[in-house]
């Protein structure tokens, strides 16, 4: 029985440490008169249902957004502003007016308009006006409660503004609360009278605590009860000026609730002034000792909050006066001396351990390097207490160094081994091994021999390479151990960077390591050809690593390499040799970069000098949702870590960092951004840089009308979570102008200059400190009035002044154009004739040279297409005569061909395209050449001489664009030339383009002189080739008026490759005349293939 005693003692303990733990890391937030409150006593803290939170002070009414501070007060007429500037009770009613209990009175505050007023009464024998209200209690749409001073509770008709006093006791009475139970029971708490109980028939009920109390100073403190709150079916709790009690609602009873942690020197209970259930149903309490937080409904064992020295994260003051819940869970509790403080959840994300006078706590609070020791305990690293075992579900530690005095105290790394001995790199004294079963202790050093011992007595980072070696970085250079015949072998000479320190060494699944160093760069080493890569920053690229400078190296799941340097972190994709850096500009907390470790989702938590950024690498590094960085309101007591202090345990889901004030531990995976939703609400509107004047405050506006000459407007907005609200993101969009969204940021303001006239909608949204998006939008119509001579009653005086005009000139030019209209017909008729004779002419003249043209190239066509059977000529002139032609000839073995494009179409092209054709036959012919670069430059000379182009300025650009081909007989190979016309090969589905020289034949000299190259293609079997003019890519037409485009062509080529050339022109005819349906042919088109079947 004993031993079963003895284990739950040590379960509770157990517990109750743990749960003191929690509470110890629990941080409250202070907002003071330094942060914009009016004064430090605070007597009512209230959020409306718009999300915002109000202050009750003495010396003011104090709105906050998360931002900004405002304070009303009372004025020296009192017009429009408080009565008083002691705000005791703030309370909201149904009419969304916020009614406020000053020392003088009522007080209404309109929030649509902005304006203050008081409750006015209507009775002349009681002057309600002047008297303390210090509780008000909403009971319907039309009734108020008050709890005055002196006049005890008063009832108030709020639209007949009657007021009747509430008879609880002869003479006066001081009220200091008011509530209702769920069973609609009013509970009146009285300052020294006890508290009444009034239920729903009328019947009043007055209860005291502890009537029979010998000490009347005792008794009075007792019955001055400030709040009875109605715990549960069972108990009320009554907070009085001297202590808790508890009230028994079957039994009428009332007993002391004695906390022992809540009792003063002299064994007094102190004032109890408010009781709070949150929303996770636990209970909170607020007295003159401190702050009592009590979960599972057990008061008695409450954790008390007290004020500390030379703590910020403690409560800032034990006088506390009122609690308060808002929407988002956070609790705020207000004080007598110095203002408000808040607590942003009582969940503990980050797990803190520090050194303390606790024993078996942390040795030593900088701690430098982790290891597991086995599935429930960690080695612990530290500078000062050495090595020690961590017990992850006690907290405890066990120092090494106590028991095996020759370990050093210095630790810089932590290795076990795979046969579970256990390597330790310290600072200045080597490396050493532990081997725990049989506790022999041996040590590693810099020796004479230099070359067989470590070269440096500073060891940062142990490895492990195989079962019998060791990786060792040092301040030095990289060594390795034999673990079997203690054999060292220094690696600096192959590393090429002399004496220089190695932060880290990564060993990669081939294993080659990759070293980061002290300033010169990252280091790739293979150890079996000791070759090295490495990468070092260049200032004049951008795609270079960050730093030389580089503290942690590794590898996610997708193959990337992330490392951590002294300017960010650099990222190697992998497959790649460039770098991209994520640094403080894109969210990452500080540039400085510790260690980086990734998660089961792909998020990396990474530790620095300025807290712990989680990124999510599935979003882009451009979103501000990407990063998260967590800081003392998240609960890290100090913000720096310590470089090679980091350890992922995956198989309990716990990340370790170390730093300057202990470590942290944390389930990433429980790291969750809270589901709160926040209202999102305009704070001000500026039209033309000043601020917008209106009778409806900017929180209820819904529209806004202006002038088009007040078109530049400004707004700024909040997002009403309060936890980091700098953190806030928002966006917004300006339908009428834009649908899209703007691109999330923080900043909480927009502006949009020179509006046009017209109808807009601003939607603006936002998430909460921790990226969670609100669906709960706030929207405004803006409308920007034309000036008035263009309005539509001025477009309409417009348009009949214009139809009065154009029908008194249509009456007078009717009259005269029918005069002129018998004049001009037989004038029109005999002009006709003559035309048409002329058009018959002309037309007949063209019909006679496209006769010419044709007999000129389409000769030339059928012998081309008998001697190249897989071939087809696509022509199609815009006019009846074209200035693109076909060419084709032989000289000896060697065949031509070629597809010009002259300049101009119609008769001027076709003036053009006979000169090409004769200047080509004279040139490959008469002047005997057969090389088509050779053939295009003559050709070039020719042009120029017979349209004497001489380089003067006057001279014609007329010329042409061509291409041409030559292959001999018999041969695979095919020679290609081109003034601005390509050629194009496809082979096995695949496009190869052949450009051609930028240059035109013939045309102004003024340019330099132009040089044609030749291609010579190695022809395979099916090769087939594609010369064209620019007639069919530049042709508008299809659904969406386009051209049809180089890349359209190309697909459609690839698409026909199947088909037979005689087919490919069918298709591509019909292509053309469905693009062309509904369009203008706008220039001549020439297209040639030719397929090689039998190279």
């Amino acid at each position: 029985m004993s031993r079963f005693i003895l284990v739950i003692t040590i379960i509770f303990l157990n517990i109750s440490y743990l749960a003191a733990k929690k509470f110890d890391q629990l941080q409250f937030v202070r907002y003071t008169t330094e942060h914009g409150l009016p004064v430090g006593t605070v007597w009512k803290v209230y959020q409306d249902s718009c999300g915002y939170i109000w202050f009750g002070t003495e010396n003011g009414l104090t709105f906050f957004d998360g931002l900004q501070f405002k304070t009303f007060s009372t004025s020296g007429s009192k017009v429009k502003s408080l009565s008083n500037n002691k705000v005791y009770d703030i309370i909201q009613g149904y009419d969304k007016k916020t009614y406020i209990a000053t020392a003088e009175g009522i007080n209404v505050f309109d929030k649509i308009s902005g304006n203050f007023s008081v409750l006015e009464i209507n009775d002349t024998v009681v002057n309600y006006q002047n008297q303390p209200v210090r509780s008000l209690f909403v009971e319907s749409d039309s009734i108020l409660l008050a709890g005055y001073q002196t006049l005890g509770l008063v009832r108030i008709n709020l639209k007949t503004k009657n007021a009747t006093i509430v008879k609880l006791v002869d003479g006066n009475l001081y009220v200091r609360s008011i509530a209702k139970t769920d069973d609609q029971k009013h509970l009146i708490s009285t300052f020294g009278k006890g508290f009444f109980v009034i239920d729903q028939n009328g019947k009043i009920e007055n209860y005291r605590v502890c009537d029979s109390h010998k000490d009347p100073v005792e008794l009075e403190g007792r019955n001055r009860v400030n709040q009875v709150f109605d715990h549960n079916e069972k108990y009320s709790l009554i907070a009085t000026e001297r202590g808790l009690f508890r009230f028994n609602k079957r039994s009428k009873t009332i007993s002391e609730v004695v906390i022992t942690s809540l009792k003063n020197k002299n064994g007094a209970a102190p004032q109890v002034r408010k009781i709070l259930r949150d929303s996770n149903g636990d209970i909170w309490i607020a007295t003159y000792a401190g702050l009592l937080y009590v979960e599972n409904n057990n008061i008695e064992s409450g954790h008390l909050f007290e004020t500390e020295e030379n703590s910020e994260y403690c409560i800032s003051s034990n006088r506390l006066l009122d609690i308060m819940e808002d929407k988002g869970g956070s609790i705020w509790i207000s004080n007598f001396d110095v203002g408000v403080n808040v607590i942003h959840g009582t969940d503990v994300r980050f797990h803190h351990i520090c050194k303390s006078d606790a024993p078996n706590s942390l040795p030593a609070n900088i701690v430098t390097a982790f290891e597991k020791l086995d599935s429930r305990r960690m080695l612990i690293g530290t500078t000062g207490g050495g090595i020690s075992i961590f017990n992850i579900d006690t907290d405890d530690f066990i120092n090494l160094n106590q028991k095996y005095k020759t370990l050093s105290s210095r630790v810089l790394s932590i290795h076990k081994d795979r046969a579970g001995i256990i390597w330790i790199g310290t600072w200045g004294e080597g490396l050493q091994k532990l081997d725990i079963e049989t506790g022999k202790v041996s040590s590693y050093k810099k020796g004479h021999d230099q070359d067989k011992s470590l070269d440096n007595n500073t060891v940062i980072q142990i490895v492990q390479d195989d079962a019998e070696h060791l990786w060792i970085a040092t301040f030095s250079g990289l060594n390795r151990l034999n673990i079997i015949t203690n054999e060292i072998e220094q690696f600096d000479e192959y590393l090429g960077i002399g004496n220089t320190a190695i932060y880290t060494i990564f060993k990669d699944s081939d294993n080659s390591l990759w070293l980061g160093t002290n300033g010169k760069g990252l280091i790739l080493f293979h150890p079996k050809t000791k070759s090295v890569e490495r990468y070092v920053t260049d200032e004049s690229d951008s795609l270079s690593i960050a730093s030389n400078t580089i503290y942690y190296i590794t590898k996610d799941t997708q193959g990337n390499y992330y490392i951590g340097t002294e300017k960010g972190i650099s990222v190697l994709k992998s497959g790649k040799n460039k770098f991209y850096t994520i640094d403080e500009s894109h969210g990452i907390s500080n540039n400085i970069v510790w260690a980086i470790i990734e998660d089961s989702k792909q998020n990396f938590w990474i530790s620095g000098n300025k807290g712990i950024t989680r990124y999510n690498s599935n979003l882009e590094i451009s979103n501000p949702e990407a990063f998260k960085t967590y800081g003392k309101k998240d609960g890290l007591r100090s913000l720096e870590f310590s470089q090679g202090a980091y350890y992922y345990d995956k198989s309990l889901n716990l990340i370790y960092f170390g730093g300057i004030q202990g470590f942290y531990y944390f389930n990433p995976l429980k790291i969750e951004p809270r589901k709160f939703a926040p209202e999102i609400q305009i704070t001000s509107i500026k039209v033309m840089d000043n601020e917008y004047d209106s009778d409806t405050s900017v929180t209820f506006m819904k529209s806004l009308t202006l002038p088009y000459s007040k078109n530049f407007l400004s707004f700024e907005f909040v997002s009403l979570d309060y936890f980091e609200p700098t953190n806030n993101l928002f966006q917004y969009k300006l339908s009428g102008q834009t649908e899209k969204w703007s691109q999330p940021s923080t900043r909480n303001y927009v502006s949009f200059p020179d509006l046009k006239e017209g109808s807009y909608v601003l939607h603006i949204r936002g998430t909460n400190s921790e990226g969670y998006w609100s669906d709960k939008q706030r929207s405004i119509n803006i409308t920007i009035t034309p000036p008035w001579w263009r309005t539509n009653a001025a477009y309409i005086s417009y348009v009949l002044t214009i139809i009065i005009g154009v029908l008194s000139f249509v009456r007078w030019r009717t009259y005269k154009l029918a005069h002129e209209k018998k004049v001009l017909e037989a004038i029109v008729a005999e002009r006709t004739k003559e035309l048409k004779q002329k058009n018959e002419d002309i037309t007949a003249s063209i019909q006679y040279a496209k006769r010419i043209q044709q007999a000129i190239i389409f000769p030339k066509i059928t012998e081309f297409l008998r001697v190249f059977p897989e071939s087809f000529v696509f022509f199609k002139p815009k006019d009846i005569v074209s200035g693109d032609f076909f060419w084709y000839g032989k000289k000896g073995d060697r065949q031509f061909f070629a597809a010009a494009d002259c300049t101009g179409h119609g008769v001027p092209g076709a003036f053009m395209s006979i000169i090409g054709n004769n200047l080509l036959e004279k040139v490959v012919y008469e002047y005997g050449m057969s090389e088509p670069h050779e053939i295009l430059t003559q050709l070039d000379i020719e042009v120029k001489r017979n349209l004497g182009q001489k380089g003067r300025r006057n001279d014609t650009f007329d010329g042409m664009d061509i291409a041409l081909c030559a292959i001999d007989e018999g041969s695979n190979k095919l020679l290609y030339s081109g003034a601005y016309r390509p050629l194009m090969l496809i082979r096995n589905n695949e496009i190869i383009q052949y450009k051609a020289t930028r240059g035109s034949i013939g045309g102004s000299q003024i340019k330099q002189e132009k040089i044609f190259d030749t291609e010579i293609i190695d022809l395979q079997k099916n090769d087939t080739i594609y010369i064209y003019s620019d007639g069919i890519t530049d042709q508008f037409g299809g659904p969406q008026n386009r051209k049809f485009s180089s890349s359209n062509l190309y697909k459609t080529l690839l698409e026909i490759q199947d088909k037979s050339m005689l087919e490919q022109e069918v298709i591509i005819e019909n292509i053309m005349r469905e693009w062309l349906e509904g369009y203008v042919q706008i220039d001549d088109i020439i297209l040639t293939g030719v397929r090689f079947e039998n190279v």
